[in-house]
């Protein structure tokens, strides 16, 4: 059961009314606990809109320091992915033709 109450401190802060009073429990977290929730955030796709949620009602400092950089690296990552796919989308494209060509 101790699994659930930091998943549902988390949960209720993507409420349309969201409710920041339960994310005091992540700071009682063991380092295991926590890596345990960081995978369940991105195995579940709510990391990235978690950390928007704690950014845009500036309340990151309700969690603990390590757990949101994790957060922030995950959308520094993901930036980084989405600023290489045009260049991925082109190189697949130029494949395809030349495939295409040689047919």
């Amino acid at each position: 059961m101790r699994e659930q109450t930091p998943k549902r401190a988390i949960l209720v802060t993507l409420q349309n009314e969201p409710d920041f009073s339960q994310l005091i429990v992540l700071s009682k977290l063991t380092v295991g606990e926590t890596h345990k929730l960081i995978r369940w955030l991105d195995q579940s796709g709510l990391a990235l809109l978690f950390l928007h949620q704690l950014q845009s009602n500036a309340i990151a400092r309700l969690v603990p320091a390590e757990f949101h950089l994790a957060l922030v690296e995950r959308h520094e990552r993901n930036i980084q992915r989405l600023s290489d796919m045009p260049k991925r989308f082109r190189r697949i494209h130029k494949a395809f033709q030349a495939r295409e060509s040689s047919l």
